[in-house]
């Protein structure tokens, strides 16, 4: 590209707001998820591609998760696990009043009042900060909490906070290697091929979603959905990182009649990592199928997408 100046320190731009705003939700959370806890060992990060640059929707998304959420019995903690906030309230928005919580989770309570204040401390805008939802899944050992928060420079943002009990989770240490990736990338291959790296990882992105799309609804039809973590590890499953080209012929010689099925034991969500891992992105595919996170309809439009 002619000059990559621009979209890295776009990047860089929303790596720092996404720093920012992990460390003022930390420091919420910290006395009163983890209070015995030194920081260094509290393990969190953003899910979401926001963070990563690689995102495809201009309007910022932040989705930051925080693990190893204690369930009890010290301090009353309350296990989220079997809880499915739709049977609770019937909508899909989840439990929008701060009062229907205080029965049920006093802890959670204090997290979004202490997460209020951190990210009106934080960023100073102009205007209080506001809860909107809480959200729980009987298939999510876990919840997600959403804060609206002015930030100068962006207006209104969404904040996505999800505490999750089990001590790991794919996405958070995703984010990390791909970010520490990246830097390897722009420090050894140059700062072209990095942000080459990042627009190809977006045209893919933009492929497969325009490929899902029902085109009278303009929804994303589901059963053809690519999650966009498949793009950013069949880019970056070796080093140095594939071109789009590279990905589209790897792919094509692919025979979908030797694609795996889905572990029977499986949990629909992947947990091997594959930034960096070696894998070749036959085998990166051959993971994702088998962890039940890639669909029929989803190669199928994956596929279409290189095309």
């Amino acid at each position: 590209m002619n000059d990559p100046h621009p979209l890295l320190a776009q990047i860089e731009q929303q790596q720092h707001l996404s720093e920012q705003a992990g460390q003022a939700i930390l420091k919420a959370l910290k006395p009163i998820y983890y209070p015995d806890t030194p920081t260094h060992h509290i393990h969190y990060g953003e899910i979401g591609s926001y963070g990563r640059g690689t995102n495809t929707d201009p309007v910022p998304d932040l989705d930051i998760m925080f693990l190893n959420i204690p369930t009890g019995p010290r301090g009353q903690y309350t296990d989220w696990t079997p809880t499915d906030t739709y049977s609770l309230v019937a909508n899909h928005t989840g439990i929008t009043e701060i009062a229907k919580l205080w029965g049920m989770d006093p802890k959670l309570v204090e997290a979004i009042g202490a997460t209020r204040k951190a990210l009106a401390e934080t960023f100073r805008g102009e205007g209080d900060t506001k809860f909107n939802w809480v959200r729980s899944w009987s298939v999510f050992p876990g919840l997600v909490f959403n804060i609206s928060a002015p930030v100068p420079g962006y207006g209104w943002l969404d904040f996505d906070i999800n505490l999750y009990h089990p001590p790991a989770y794919f996405g958070v240490e995703h984010g990390k290697r791909f970010n520490q990736y990246f830097a390897r990338v722009r420090r050894e291959l140059g700062e072209s091929r990095a942000a080459q790296l990042i627009l190809d990882i977006r045209h893919l992105k933009e492929r497969v979603k325009e490929g899902a799309r029902i085109p009278i609804t303009k929804s994303l039809d589901r059963s053809k959905k690519v999650t966009g973590i498949i793009p950013e590890c069949l880019f970056t499953s070796l080093f140095p990182p594939f071109s789009y080209t590279e990905i589209r012929q790897h792919l094509n010689r692919i025979p979908t009649s030797t694609l795996p099925y889905p572990d029977p034991n499986c949990d629909y969500t992947q947990n091997v990592q594959i930034v960096d891992s070696g894998m070749t992105p036959l085998e990166v595919i051959h993971s994702f199928r088998q962890h039940g996170v890639l669909t029929d309809g989803g190669w199928k439009n994956l596929r279409a997408a290189l095309q």
